[in-house]
């Protein structure tokens, strides 16, 4: 079976992706990521957050941001500044952003599926992998300078 069969009648292209990342975003953080094509790639720390989708569909929506960026966020929607959050929050604050992007992704899905609660992973070295993955769609966004990834795989 090829990936185009298997992903019949349920695309999410990129730009889908862009337009969720920049509604989720801009409604809950008050800015406006940009397509950027030409951000500089990760370097140091990187959160990840992801979501999977079960049922009619079976896939994932990860969203990835480095942790000054995560940071950044989770300030943003606590109202509070970088310097009094925890770890904890931050994880929150990014599993939340990955869990809407996810819902909306969701959304544009035929037939009954249900969203996971929200993984999120930090560190320096590290890969997210779902088995049996075919990537529909990446974007790659730019907030202020920095670096947001967006991607749906089916599985």
């Amino acid at each position: 079976m090829t990936s185009e069969s298997i992903i019949a009648g349920q695309v999410v292209s990129a730009s889908d992706l862009t337009e969720i990342t920049i509604d989720v975003w801009s409604s809950f953080l008050g800015e406006r990521p940009e397509p950027g094509i030409h951000v500089p790639d990760f370097t140091g720390v990187r959160v990840t957050g992801c979501v999977h989708i079960s049922g009619t569909w079976q896939g994932s929506v990860l969203l990835s941001g480095g942790v000054c960026l995560a940071e950044q966020a989770a300030a943003g929607m606590f109202g509070v500044t970088v310097e009094a959050l925890s770890d904890a929050e931050v994880s929150d604050a990014f599993g939340e952003l990955t869990n809407m992007v996810g819902g909306n992704v969701k959304g544009l899905l035929d037939g009954q599926n249900v969203l996971s609660i929200p993984v999120v992973t930090r560190g320096a070295d590290f890969s997210v992998r779902v088995p049996g993955e075919v990537v529909m769609a990446h974007a790659v966004l730019s907030v202020q300078g920095q670096r947001l990834e967006v991607t749906a795989v089916h599985s």
